[in-house]
């Protein structure tokens, strides 16, 4: 079984054992370099987070920890608080805040579907799992230990998340329309406004925050630049 999720090239054991050396290696060689360094220049120290503090447990007074359930946030593709009404925005009207917690919660439906559509095509095609399978076990791996890291960096694993909802998306409307048995013709007239409805969702949710992860509505319309725009399309595009 184990077998099945390693590429077919790898499953001898000496490509076994050559698999885990190039995953170890790395990590070594940094480790490594830092140890060097540390003797060559003992007063140069590493500025990085500490593990404990990307998981979230280096203190008390870490208030960007949500637990288990923010750190999946990246299924809606931004944080609902961005929603919340702030002095001087749009979103100080009950309208606006009421689209913005329906376009979050709206995207957060699309993912689950496009994740069930995912595992389902991981389970039925045995040729691709070793490829899908390892993609989707490492990311919620690392989503479950390092949750602060998830919750915080949100973009970031949103694009990693976008393959596994391309691909769950496609499957399942590629079943729907064989189920159906529908002509290609027709295929395209149903499935267009559906893949437009979704291409839309992503740029609306996109388009509350801006190129710095900030909030876009704390600027006024009229003053949000034009590359911050193609910014948010752009990454539309991508999580599609």
């Amino acid at each position: 079984m184990l077998q099945n999720l390693l590429p077919p090239c790898l499953r001898t054991k000496d490509a076994n054992l050559q698999l885990v050396g190039i995953s170890i290696a790395p990590s070594l060689i940094y480790y490594v370099q830092m140890v060097l360094l540390h003797f060559i220049h003992p007063n140069i120290s590493h500025i990085g987070s500490s593990i404990l503090f990307r998981i979230g447990i280096d203190s008390v007074q870490n208030v960007h920890h949500g637990g288990w359930l923010a750190a999946f946030q990246f299924l809606s593709g931004n944080r609902f608080s961005v929603c919340l009404p702030k002095k001087q925005t749009i979103l100080e009207s009950s309208i606006g805040l009421f689209n913005c917690i329906v376009s979050i919660t709206g995207w957060s439906i699309l993912s689950i579907v496009a994740l069930f559509g995912y595992l389902r095509i991981c389970w039925a095609r045995t040729d691709v799992r070793w490829l899908l399978v390892p993609l989707l076990r490492v990311f919620l791996a690392f989503l479950l230990v390092f949750q602060q890291s998830y919750a915080v960096h949100l973009q970031g694993y949103s694009f990693i998340f976008s393959i596994v909802f391309a691909v769950g998306i496609t499957d399942l409307l590629s079943r729907a329309s064989n189920k159906v048995r529908i002509s290609s013709a027709a295929t395209i007239v149903i499935g267009g406004p559906l893949v437009s409805a979704i291409i839309v969702s992503a740029m609306r949710v996109s388009y509350f925050t801006d190129v710095y992860g900030k909030h876009s509505f704390l600027k006024s319309p009229g003053l949000l630049q034009e590359q911050d725009t193609v910014f948010l399309l752009d990454r539309s595009i991508m999580v599609v």
